[in-house]
């Protein structure tokens, strides 16, 4: 084996070298990362930013209708939610038109485990 082929050799193997300690590296910054997302603490979802998403403005309350659609529950599960007692709606007197606050409905979407 000639001197040349010696120092390819010991080159290779000093780069392969190289190449694993920059892998290793790289998997430990990884590994930092994640640990580091997965601590961090998440933006709360809203009822009013679920609202706002699908297009309607902030309010304080929204009607079951509104809160069915943007929800994607439907109006007819928070009405049976209601009957369950699950979540309260706003009645006006001898009127139509029931009507869910935004905290209301933060609770609720909370406690069924709709909302982070």
């Amino acid at each position: 084996m000639s001197v040349a082929d010696s120092q390819s050799q010991y080159d290779e193997g000093l780069a392969s070298d190289s190449a694993k300690e920059l892998i290793r590296v790289v998997n430990v910054a990884i590994r930092a990362f994640i640990e580091d997302m997965n601590k961090a603490e998440h933006p709360q979802q809203s009822t009013l930013s679920i609202a706002m998403a699908a297009g309607l403005p902030a309010k304080m309350t929204y009607t079951v209708a509104e809160c069915g659609k943007f929800t994607g529950l439907g109006q007819d599960r928070l009405r049976r939610d209601r009957e369950k007692g699950l979540i309260d709606f706003i009645e006006p007197d001898g009127e139509r038109g029931a009507r869910i606050s935004v905290f209301e409905l933060d609770r609720y979407l909370k406690d069924i485990g709709a909302l982070l």
